[in-house]
């Protein structure tokens, strides 16, 4: 029996104030003009923090702290397993430039419905979306 490969996918929830980062895919990306969550693939040696600070550098010249991480979510896509994780994060400066995506907003909880999501991104928003997340405050200094 054949086995699918595992990938490991890391992405960044970044949160200002009461608002995440949501990001859109460029026509010539996969599931082109979706929204997502920023990040990519974990490379070969590399730490789940590492990988996420490499893609946002990549994706958005930006720098992150990282939060805490939300409890992973698998999902098969062509023979592939992809595992991803969602890390909370927030900006060190407000400053980032969309280097890979076409556009970006910063959405509430109760707004992720007014774009059309990855479907990976799917379930980290039910996540986002339950008061005990919210009750956390991990964003707070």
């Amino acid at each position: 029996m054949n086995h699918p490969s595992r990938i490991p996918v890391v992405c960044a929830v970044i949160r200002r104030g009461d608002r995440y980062l949501a990001c859109q895919r460029s026509e010539s990306m996969r599931e082109p003009l979706r929204w997502e969550f920023p990040g990519g693939k974990v490379e070969m040696g590399e730490s789940l923090f590492t990988a996420l600070h490499r893609e946002i550098h990549e994706e958005l010249a930006a720098k992150i702290s990282i939060r805490g991480i939300l409890r992973p979510c698998s999902f098969e896509k062509n023979n592939k397993v992809i595992e991803l994780h969602a890390l909370l994060c927030e900006l060190v400066s407000d400053d980032f430039v969309l280097k890979e995506h076409s556009s970006y907003r910063w959405l509430k909880a109760g707004e992720f419905g007014e774009v059309d999501w990855c479907d990976a991104d799917l379930e980290i928003l039910e996540i986002l979306e339950m008061d005990t997340v919210e009750k956390t405050g991990w964003w707070r200094t």
